[in-house]
């Protein structure tokens, strides 16, 4: 019996000796520079046939057995043109986790000094990295093997990312999404889980800068989902003088993942809290509001489908309570143009007469005098309420200023058959003074009108229709005059 056991005890202490050796000969073999070399040579060769280009890699290095590191990688696209190239990307995986569990895991990937450049040549081509999905597209004829994807950890730095379509024309000094330059491209994700079942993504970090002006400097996430529902948290975008945090947010998702029924049943309530957005932060997508550096807070909270919203809540808080906006939102049938249906009701705007005058004199398509009769309005309070329907726009409200009030109710209502506008309704004030409104000087003084208007406009022609009403009061250069009717 001892001598059975003796054996066995001699034969483990081989089999686990003769591991130790055939790991510490692969390593000492993979670490020497000739046999990295040859290794390189093979991998550049088939890589460049599997992918009919002319890839390079300066050198590789090989940390037996569960990491491989890259330098100067090269791969340019079909016309010779450089579509990747990287000072050094680096992946580690676990072996332990691959050969026993199935699963394909990334202990670590790093891509430093990323320099990516896709291109199409029209909006409807293909891209220049299309050949490289072709020629990693798995067969359909294949049954696939299931094997769980992981990324533990992946770093991104120094990355520069540039877009093109060489057919269209660049737009100058705002975002244009024709032609993206993406620069000091930062990101950190995992990816815990990735499958047709469940999906588990936390992006730690993700920031640049493009070449519109626009600058992202922190967006980070966690996006948990399965078959049943999607959970979306520590959520915040930081620019330079703005933040956004989204609380929490959980969707109920439909058991059949098709457009339609997405887009209807899927459940989700959504709620910002105080966010700080500067608007000049935006301006690249937004130019008007390049000069805008007074801080807003937003909150809302809306419920419902990505279809059919609710907003319970909409605040607006521009400066120091300079401009103050309230409303309750409904928006429905957002994926059909022809029925969507939006209502802003109600509505209600504060604004002091210095929160006018700061914004009207940064936005760049009003004159100096516009800006100057937007001030003397002085402090202005608004209610009513907004509904917009396949393009016709209603508008009901009173707007009350330190000059006096006026109160509207105006349809917009379009006939793209007939390519008209029509525009009917009724505005009337009790009391306006219109002295107030223009320089000093001006011979007008208080009015008191109601008129009712229906007039039609085609394209590149001038408005025709009827207006009928009243003029009760209006004074000029101080002689009042009485009841004018109108009717033209």
């Amino acid at each position: 019996m001892r001598k059975i056991y003796s054996a066995f005890r001699i034969f483990v202490h081989i089999v686990i000796f003769s591991i130790i050796a055939i790991y510490t000969l692969g390593y000492i073999l993979l670490s020497i520079p000739n046999i990295q070399d040859k290794v390189r040579y093979i991998g550049i060769k088939e890589l460049s046939a599997l992918l009919d280009t002319n890839i390079t890699i300066d050198r590789i290095q090989i940390s037996p057995f569960n990491k491989l590191e890259l330098f100067g990688a090269y791969i340019p696209d079909l016309n010779g043109d450089t579509l990747l190239y990287a000072n050094k990307i680096s992946a580690g995986i676990s072996l332990s986790d691959l050969l026993v569990d199935r699963e394909l895991v990334f202990t670590n990937i790093q891509l430093f000094g990323l320099d990516a450049r896709i291109t199409k040549e029209t909006p409807s081509s293909e891209t220049n990295l299309q050949f490289i999905i072709d020629a990693f597209k798995s067969n359909k004829n294949t049954p696939k093997k299931k094997i769980n994807f992981k990324i533990n950890n992946a770093i991104i730095r120094r990355g520069k990312i540039k877009y093109d379509i060489l057919s269209a024309p660049i737009r100058r000094g705002q975002f244009d999404p024709n032609h993206i330059d993406l620069r000091n491209l930062l990101s950190k994700l995992s990816i815990k889980a990735l499958s047709e079942d469940s999906v588990n993504i936390s992006i730690k970090r993700l920031g640049f800068d493009e070449q519109s002006g626009f600058s992202l400097n922190r967006l980070q996430f966690k996006f948990e989902a399965n078959r049943q529902q999607a959970r979306l948290s520590d959520f915040k975008i930081q620019l330079p003088h703005s933040r956004i945090e989204i609380k929490p947010i959980i969707a109920t998702l439909p058991d059949t993942l098709s457009a339609e029924h997405f887009y209807d049943q899927t459940r989700f309530s959504l709620q910002i809290t105080k966010s700080l957005i500067n608007p000049s932060d935006i301006a690249a997508f937004i130019p008007v509001l390049e000069k805008i550096n007074t801080p807003i807070l937003i909150s809302m909270h809306l419920t419902g489908t990505p279809n059919n919203l609710y907003f319970h809540t909409f605040d607006f808080n521009f400066g120091k309570e300079d401009i103050i906006a309230h409303s309750q939102i409904s928006v429905k049938n957002i994926t059909n143009p022809q029925k969507r249906d939006i209502l802003c009701d109600p509505i209600t705007l504060n604004a002091s007469s210095s929160g006018l005058a700061d914004i009207s004199s940064k936005l760049p398509f009003l004159t100096e005098e516009q800006c100057k009769t937007i001030s003397r309005l002085g402090t202005i309070h608004f209610t009513g309420n907004i509904s917009s329907q396949n393009k016709n726009l209603t508008a009901c409200g009173t707007l009350e200023t330190d000059l006096g009030s006026v109160h509207s109710d105006i349809s917009i209502n379009q006939n793209n058959s007939l390519n008209t506008t029509r525009y009917s309704g009724l505005i009337e004030s009790k009391k306006f003074n219109l002295n107030g409104l223009f320089a000093e000087g001006n011979p007008y003084g208080e009015i008191i009108f109601k008129v009712e208007l229906d007039s039609k406009k085609a394209k590149h022609q001038a408005p025709t229709g009827k207006v009928v009403g009243g003029i009760s009061h209006f004074e000029y250069k101080g002689y009042p005059y009485e009841n004018i009717m109108l009717n033209g």
